[in-house]
């Protein structure tokens, strides 16, 4: 089934006149980052109808017009929420700035929605979700909406308040992107985390899915998880990750006779660390299977 590939961009605008039109009260003010980004998340699931998207998050811009720490960490953190909810295919991390850079455009650009159309369609989606940031005295009010690149339509939109105290600091601060590409390379702990099972490949029974990470003909797998299609594994795996040899991560559904393998992705020479987010998770998606692996370096 031909999915609808969309592109979720996490924007800032800063909001003018915002006392006119917002009324907080303790009901909708969340009180750290953790609780702020689940219940975002939950209203952007809640609110979408649309067939299963393609994601890609990226940190939010403050009233100075500039990605900012807290932008980044939001984002960030939005990003596991929105993987656990099924609906939602992440894709790895673009370097925004790379992207504005071969258009020629700054962050200000991001304010149009003609620039806006023009970067969605060049990273190759269809639509963004654009959110705004300001403050109201104690407050940060934090708003997105996911907008249709070619007929400009909201399909999704949430709005939520996130006490401020503490955070003044990276709200304001900038954040740098990394400009040196750094590689996996050296010892490293791998935990399969969870994953997704589109497709039933089993007419008698659920899948009973297992993850093999092998690197230079050194294998290690997890246990199956059985009849389940939305398996969580948690399951370490030590590994000496050689940057000079590709990295093949397969999943198989686990069966009496044989394993059937249901996907297969292989992670290039040099492979970047640029692909994972802010705590070593890396998504993996296809038609057949989602999955999330976090790399921890010793």
């Amino acid at each position: 089934m031909k999915k609808t590939l969309l592109l979720i961009v996490f924007l800032v605008i800063t909001a003018c006149s915002t006392e006119k039109f917002i009324k907080i009260n303790d009901t909708n003010v969340y009180k750290n980052m953790d609780a702020f980004s689940e219940k975002a998340s939950a209203e952007l699931v809640q609110n979408y109808q649309g067939k299963t998207i393609k994601v890609v998050l990226f940190p939010f811009l403050n009233h100075k017009k500039i990605f900012c720490e807290l932008g980044y960490l939001l984002s960030s953190q939005m990003k596991t929420f929105l993987f656990q909810s099924g609906k939602f295919e992440i894709l790895e991390r673009l370097q925004l700035d790379a992207v504005l850079n071969e258009l020629k455009m700054t962050s200000s650009d991001l304010f149009s929605q003609e620039s806006i159309s023009k970067i969605g369609k060049f990273i190759g989606a269809d639509a963004v979700l654009i959110g705004d940031i300001s403050t109201l005295n104690n407050y940060f009010i934090i708003s997105m909406r996911l907008v249709n690149i070619e007929e400009a339509k909201v399909v999704s939109l949430s709005q939520l308040n996130l006490l401020l105290e503490g955070l003044q600091e990276k709200y304001e601060t900038r954040y740098q992107f990394q400009e040196k590409q750094k590689i996996l390379s050296g010892d490293y702990q791998v935990t399969v985390m969870q994953g997704e099972v589109k497709e039933d490949f089993d007419i008698f029974s659920d899948p009973d899915t297992f993850v093999c990470i092998s690197q230079n003909n050194i294998q290690s797998c997890t246990l199956a998880v059985e009849d389940n299609f939305h398996p969580k594994w948690n399951q370490e795996i030590e590994m000496e990750i050689n940057p000079e040899k590709p990295i093949i991560i397969s999943v198989w559904d686990k069966d009496t006779s044989a394993d059937d393998l249901i996907s297969r992705f292989v992670l290039s020479e040099n492979y970047s660390s640029d692909h994972l987010d802010e705590n070593g998770k890396l998504y993996l998606s296809d038609e057949k299977i989602a999955l999330s692996i976090r790399f921890k370096q010793k």
